[in-house]
């Protein structure tokens, strides 16, 4: 694949519309703790957890609900639905509104501190943080995100990195420093799976995307600049997925013709990619 940085514009400062939230979606930064999980009829999509203390869950779905007078049958009412869980019990599930069109996104900056990242009905990111106890607004990040897609975020001390796939399919940045979000850049490209972010270390960020090509391909941040697209071969099926530690060594994965595969980067180079086989079935 050939990856190239576009100069046609598709994601703006502003959007075209508000992400839709009603004053019944609201939600309450008061959940109670329960027994049992409850408040939810059901989830669509993938769920998104983040840890912003030790012995502490914070667990994000877009919700379902049921249809009135129909036994058994669920509407997506496309809301962030919360819930806690403080290292002894699950806290009941919480509505904080809006109508989710991506599965959420959720990071911690700290302790206490939690970021949550949609696409909304509009395409715009949509952002709303927990911060002092308490749930902020929803805030929109702007831009048009590709339809089917969703946003990748990376978090340290005071810093959050989104990514998201444009109209154009090329990869587009924003970063949060210094309480002030940056304007949107094109790091180029042409995806065909939603990116994936980790982070190895301070200042480092390292972003995967499935090409043209079906290979995975990475692009790094470090010393406050942006390298070149890397190919890193291998025939992806899947999404890749990656995980980094602080020692600097990366881990990536993805679905291949034959499985699943591993690649690791440390001493400064990757490994061979490395057959992990199929799981067992039954």
């Amino acid at each position: 694949m050939a990856m190239v940085t576009f100069v046609v514009v598709s994601l703006c400062a502003v959007c075209a519309s508000p992400l839709s939230v009603s004053a019944a979606q609201s939600g309450s930064a008061n959940a109670q703790p329960s027994a049992a999980v409850s408040g939810i009829a059901y989830f669509t999509g993938a769920p998104a957890v983040c840890a912003p203390n030790a012995n502490s869950l914070d667990l994000f779905v877009k919700g379902m609900s049921m249809a009135p007078g129909e036994a058994g049958a669920f509407s997506a009412d496309g809301a962030l639905w919360w819930s806690h869980w403080d290292g002894a019990v699950w806290y009941t599930w919480t509505s904080l509104g809006g109508i989710l069109t991506s599965d959420p996104i959720a990071v911690s900056q700290g302790a206490g501190k939690v970021d949550v990242f949609v696409r909304g009905t509009d395409g715009a990111l949509w952002q709303r943080e927990y911060n002092n106890n308490a749930w902020g607004g929803w805030t929109s990040l702007g831009g048009i995100i590709n339809s089917g897609t969703g946003p990748a975020v990376s978090s340290s001390a005071g810093r959050l990195d989104a990514f998201v796939e444009g109209t154009d399919g090329a990869l587009w940045h924003r970063s949060y420093t210094s309480g002030t979000w940056s304007g949107w850049e094109s790091l180029g490209g042409i995806l065909t799976s939603i990116p994936v972010v980790t982070s190895p270390g301070n200042g480092v960020i390292d972003v995967f995307v499935r090409g043209t090509d079906a290979g995975l391909w990475q692009r790094e941040y470090n010393n406050n600049a942006w390298g070149g697209w890397t190919s890193l071969g291998e025939y992806l099926t899947s999404s890749p997925a990656a995980t980094s530690q602080p020692s600097g060594r990366i881990d990536v994965f993805v679905g291949g013709t034959n499985g699943l595969w591993q690649s690791e980067y440390s001493n400064n180079g990757w490994s061979s990619w490395i057959p992990l086989g199929w799981p067992p079935i039954g």
